[in-house]
């Protein structure tokens, strides 16, 4: 019971009960449609009723007077006159019939009166072809079926409470309307069906059934919508409602094994996506790209490993528009089919991994920009991310994974963060790349990871690979450690464009390579410092390059540094550490204090100076070919080294009249003059015939 000294009271939908007035006071009871419409009786107990007004709100806000036709008012209760759907009786199979009229408050509904479905718990009800009445209230999570064909005598569905209705009944009612925190569940069924209705939604959507839905008319559900089975498709010329794109009562969530396809929509689908653990979101098109001009979702939202499936291109492309984003959240987005999905002008957050099994991911018109750690998974395309004139800007660690090739004008990454190469190779084509050092210092901290059997290539003209922020005097730690290969033109300290920019401790050869490219021609000097680790390492000096070795920089040789290519290597001093292999051109006035071992394709290069050694060895069946100054002679010194007997003889290339030996000493390859061998005269003597 509710006391009311003065006032008007209106009764909200559910609420029953008893109205005492005070003495002296009048009451104007006020009902909306949609609480009229719901079929509730309103209880004023022993109230003065000539106190009494019943009035009623229109659609328009008016109020209007209480007819006949809408209820009776009589000792103290109003009732209205809609006939109200219950579940009393179900048949013999425990469902529950529209045409059994023991469910019916005032038997079966007709032509030219409302009817309401009340339940308040999951009721499947089945229509018969022939069902009728002026207009439906649902009001409850009640399932309607069809037991036949759609009834085509229902006037307006209005869904007050949640409601699933198939597709084929959605299209026979006159209109529907879904208000405010309900939701209408739309059944496509395994075969699929195309809604033509256009359905005013104040309150959500959701659609089922393994088949596609396809929506053929005008479609703006501000409570979101829900693809929770098969796929929900657009007809052509569909342009879902852009207003309030960006507010999460607009948005679109799509469940596991269920699909969004935005085939059929025109240029824009402005509303943001969340994709949960085996969604996909889609443009199949067989014809045409999303739109024309300019293109864009309005974002994208993980809740687990997704897929985009572009058979035609589309993407998330922010110019002209509000911000858009793709939120990773440590998820995998996995892009499939043969189309393009573009990244232009977008924030990339909540970190995670872009995989490309087909296709491309692009980046275009404008910088992406990435603010947490992410992966490339690159599978086994060379065409998998295209990034090219245009700058990505990750704020994170950067990982490249699978076997195909990643080329990018740029990656950057802040402080505390690493570039890893895991598989395949990674191509940077633009100067200042990157990779701050970490800000809490130490000796085995790293800013760039190339794993064996991956691939960093900063040869291009203009790809710089650096660290530190100022190398005029903030000069940070900085470490490259090499596992795969590393192909650059060049290692410099300091502001030097084309090379690996690096501070101490630079880079670390654990049993990787690292790799001069042919498009720096000549003399490479001042290399600075490197490690090689108990693996070892390689260091390649392709055609037309030479390699300045200077171990006053620093090199620290703790397993075999190999030396190979069709370039050469110029060693300075002081001693170079540990074992060196050789099968490339070797020269320079430098020294080695390990055993320096000539295999095949080694040429030992002397017109520069002479090397030392402290143990030398030449590869079985191995000759080394030796370039001599025009005026070399007799005690030259060719390489200075202990024990050189053993394999003085193994070197070629002399000048007439010289050979190469080992001196009295036995330290050095020296060359001496050929011994004179006479042959002495004999006379002539007859030889028998035996």
């Amino acid at each position: 019971s509710i006391s009311l000294a003065a006032g008007t009271l209106i009764l909200p939908a559910g609420q029953e009960g008893a109205v005492t007035l005070a003495d002296g006071t009048s009451l104007k009871l006020v009902l909306s449609n949609k609480e009229l419409a719901l079929g509730y009786t309103l209880q004023v107990g022993s109230a003065d009723l000539s106190k009494v007004t019943l009035q009623k709100v229109d659609s328009d806000g008016q109020l209007t007077g209480i007819t006949d036709a809408d209820g009776t008012l009589s000792n103290g209760v109003f009732t209205s006159a809609m006939t109200t759907w219950t579940p009393k009786a179900a048949e013999t199979d425990g469902s529950y019939s529209w045409s059994n009229t023991n469910n019916w408050s005032k038997g079966l509904p007709t032509g030219s009166a409302p009817a309401v479905i009340k339940v308040s718990e999951a009721t499947t009800i089945a229509l018969p072809a022939d069902a009728t009445c002026s207009a439906l209230y649902v009001n409850g999570p009640a399932t309607l079926t069809l037991s036949g064909s759609a009834p085509t005598g229902l006037g307006a569905l209005t869904v007050v409470g949640n409601a699933s209705v198939p597709a084929a009944l959605a299209n026979a009612v006159s209109s529907i309307a879904v208000e405010a925190d309900y939701t209408l569940t739309l059944d496509a069924g395994a075969e699929g069906a195309t809604l033509t209705k256009a359905i005013a939604v104040a309150g959500a959507i959701k659609k089922v059934g393994s088949g596609t839905l396809t929506l053929g008319a005008d479609l703006a559900p501000t409570g979101g919508t829900i693809v929770a089975e098969g796929t929900l498709a657009f007809g052509a010329g569909v342009i879902p409602s852009t207003s309030g794109a960006y507010s999460s009562a607009g948005d679109v969530t799509v469940e596991g094994g269920a699909t969004l396809d935005v085939a059929g929509v025109g240029d824009s689908f402005l509303r943001v996506v969340t994709l949960k653990a085996g969604a996909t979101y889609a443009n199949a098109s067989s014809t045409a790209a999303l739109g024309t001009g300019q293109r864009q979702l309005g974002g994208i939202v993980l809740e687990g490993d997704a897929t985009v499936a572009a058979t035609r291109d589309f993407g998330i492309l922010k110019g002209g528009f509000a911000a858009a984003e793709l939120a990773l959240n440590g998820h995998t987005l996995t892009k499939t089919g043969a189309g393009n999905f573009w990244l232009c002008n977008t924030t990339v957050s909540g970190g995670g991994t872009l995989k490309v099994v087909e296709g491309t991911i692009k980046s275009v018109q404008s910088n992406c920009t990435i603010n947490d750690d992410i992966v490339f998974d690159c599978g086994s395309s060379s065409t998998a991310f295209d990034f090219a004139g245009q700058q990505v800007t990750v704020n994170g660690s950067v990982t490249k994974r699978g076997t195909g090739t990643m080329t990018c004008d740029a990656i950057l990454a802040g402080t505390d963060k690493v570039l890893t190469v895991e598989e395949g190779m990674l191509v940077l084509t633009k100067a200042n790349t990157r990779v701050d050092a970490p800000s809490t210092g130490g000796s085995d901290l790293v800013t760039t990871v190339i794993k064996a059997g991956a691939t960093l290539d900063v040869s291009a003209d203009g790809a710089t690979l650096y660290a530190a922020s100022d190398f005029g005097g903030n000069q940070n730690s900085t470490s490259v450690l090499v596992q795969g290969k590393l192909i650059t033109r060049d290692w410099y300290y300091g502001q030097a464009l084309g090379a690996l920019r690096v501070n101490t401790p630079t880079v670390a050869l654990d049993g990787g390579t690292v790799e001069f490219a042919t498009n720096i021609s000549g003399t490479v000097n001042d290399r600075r410092a490197f490690t090689v680790t108990a693996k070892g390492g390689t260091l390649i000096a392709r055609d037309g390059v030479s390699v300045a070795l200077n171990p006053g920089n620093g090199i620290a040789n703790s397993g075999t540094l190999n030396l190979t290519g069709e370039g050469a290597f110029s060693i300075a001093s002081p001693a170079i550490p540990g074992a060196v292999v050789v099968s490339s051109t070797i020269g320079g006035t430098g020294s080695f204090s390990g055993t320096l071992t000539f295999n095949a394709g080694a040429t030992l290069d002397v017109t520069a100076g002479t090397l030392t050694a402290g143990t030398v060895a030449v590869a079985d069946g191995v000759t080394v070919a030796v370039t001599l100054p025009e005026d070399a002679e007799a005690d030259d010194i060719v390489l200075t080294c202990s024990s050189p007997a053993d394999v003085a003889a193994k070197f070629t290339g002399a000048p007439d009249g010289l050979k190469f030996a080992a001196n009295e000493a036995g330290t050095a390859v020296v060359l001496v003059a050929k011994p004179t061998i006479v042959i002495p005269k004999v006379d002539e003597v007859e030889l028998s015939e035996a």
